[in-house]
């Protein structure tokens, strides 16, 4: 499984879940689009995730993650009330994530951003069941 990062708000001790920017899911007509039956199909649309910290755009990083880790992100301009999550071990390469998941990096080699998408034509609720059910996977990783 690749390690992928992720900024996202947190809900207790795991990430928040609903179809926003910064939520374990995607939103409709803008992450990926379901056809008139409701299916997704793997075709590089999904929920966005980095390979590493500091290829999170600096917009979303922590502001508090510029304070405490200027060596990390200097220009973090993200709310503070968000935090950098990630889960997997592996390089990030396209492959399995989860069950019913994949990572496509935007670019065979190098990728600095990539999706979680649907490894099958899939409803888009069981797509989305399937990202919220990595949720205990993830952990919060600033440093």
């Amino acid at each position: 499984m690749p390690k992928i990062y992720r900024v996202m708000k947190r809900d207790g001790d795991f990430p928040r879940i609903g179809p926003t920017s910064n939520s374990l899911d995607v939103r409709i007509s803008r992450d990926i689009e379901p056809d008139e039956n409701d299916l997704v199909k793997p075709q590089g649309k999904g929920m966005s995730v980095s390979p590493s910290m500091r290829s999170i755009p600096s917009i979303l990083v922590p502001r508090r993650l510029c304070r405490d880790r200027p060596d990390l992100s200097k220009a973090a301009s993200g709310s503070d009330n968000q935090f950098v999550w990630s889960m997997g071990v592996g390089p990030f390469v396209a492959a399995k994530v989860e069950r019913g998941l994949n990572l496509r990096p935007d670019q065979p080699a190098g990728a600095k951003h990539g999706v979680v998408e649907p490894a099958e034509i899939m409803h888009i609720d069981s797509y989305r069941e399937a990202l919220h059910a990595t949720r205990e996977q993830w952990s919060i990783d600033e440093n």
